[in-house]
């Protein structure tokens, strides 16, 4: 039963077109049961639900068209419930795909056809009360819709600011990470041509090879983009079983790196072993920008079923960072990262006054 109020939101006109059959089958049985109608009856209770098809597009419109014709077929004394029940939707109408500037007028159209038909019809109490009871009723459920819907609203536009920012972080440290080992390698292949071409085709080798690695790491990523299927969400992406090429590429680029790992990576789940690979390769790429030439980077891992840390130290000169145009995507994305998994970054100069240090944890628990 609940596929089918996920299947008509859906489908709107088709909702639409089943809400009218239900509706008018409604007043056709009230008015067969009350009395002969006769050809302008029936003609009268049809005209009263056409207009509900275009409830969605124009509620304001369709509810004073509503209005106006209930007023005007009054005097025809056509038997049945239209009178109440077709006004009543369009004011549900209102309530729920507008807001109060339209709401209130139609309200005080309802008030104002409940006081005349007290003052001049005569009609009891025991009629006007349960009219004015309905009309509040399908105001208070059209508002409740609309604050829903609003709701989700908000929810899926916060889910898409956090899917881009998410986006951005990882096409960030795809592009920056293998742009930079690119370049060392490229200046590297340069300064030793004349003296060792083996060695300069070696460096542009690796170089091609990290272009290519970046090149099907941003393919998977588009690829996630380009589709609805969420099994691609779930593609192999970097993990702490990927940081030995990561050193890898780091030392071919010319920085010595010794990666010091004291833990079993099966402790470790896959979003929070992406999240130490990304923050480690920010911390290299940054080493490998600015920590200057002949620089040595020790990555320590220590790995429990409760916690990890990650430090990446490296003996290059003391550095300020300015901020630039992409400064929000580096040291901040990587606190994101580990803030997601209940821990945090720290960075700085080393403590013994050379280089640089950038410290991370997070917490296995808190991301079970």
């Amino acid at each position: 039963m609940r596929r089918i109020p996920v299947f008509l939101s859906r489908h709107p006109r088709l909702a639409d077109v089943t809400m009218l059959g239900h509706v008018l089958a409604v007043d056709a049985i009230s008015m067969a049961s009350i009395g002969k109608a006769g050809v302008l009856g029936w003609a009268v209770l049809l005209g009263a639900h056409v207009p509900l098809v275009w409830r969605r597009k124009a509620p304001s419109a369709v509810f004073w068209a509503v209005y106006a014709y209930t007023v005007a077929t009054t005097p025809l004394d056509v038997p049945g419930a239209y009178q109440l029940i077709v006004p009543m939707v369009a004011l549900h109408a209102v309530a729920r795909h507008r807001s109060w500037r339209h709401l209130l007028p139609a309200l005080g159209g309802v008030t104002v056809v409940v006081v005349l038909a007290a003052l001049f019809e005569d009609a009891p109490g025991s009629t006007l009360i349960p009219v004015v009871s309905v009309a509040g009723a399908v105001t208070l459920l059209g508002l409740t819709f609309r604050t829903r819907a609003a709701w989700a609203e908000e929810v899926r536009a916060r889910i898409r600011r956090g899917e881009r920012e998410r986006i951005a972080r990882e096409m960030h440290d795809i592009v920056a990470h293998n742009l930079a080992v690119m370049i060392a390698l490229a200046d590297g292949a340069s300064l030793t041509v004349p003296s060792s071409p083996e060695r300069a085709a070696e460096a542009m080798r690796n170089a091609a090879s990290t272009g290519r690695e970046a090149l099907s790491e941003m393919r998977r990523l588009l690829g996630v983009l380009r589709t609805d299927d969420e099994s691609r969400v779930d593609e192999p992406q970097p993990g702490l079983a990927d940081l030995p090429g990561l050193v890898e590429r780091v030392r071919a680029s010319g920085v010595e790196t010794v990666l010091d790992w004291d833990g079993d990576e099966g402790g470790c789940g896959r979003g929070p072993g992406l999240a130490l690979y990304r923050i480690a390769q920010e911390a290299l790429t940054n080493t490998i920008k600015h920590a200057g030439p002949g620089a040595r980077a020790v990555l320590r891992l220590r790995c429990t079923r409760e916690r990890a840390e990650l430090e990446i130290d490296d003996d290059g000169a003391r550095r300020v960072f300015a901020p630039g145009p992409a400064a929000g995507l580096g040291i901040p994305g990587m606190t994101e990262r580990a803030e997601s998994y209940g821990g945090g970054v720290e960075t700085g100069p080393a403590p013994d006054g050379g280089g640089w240090r950038v410290r991370a944890w997070l917490s296995f628990e808190e991301a079970r």
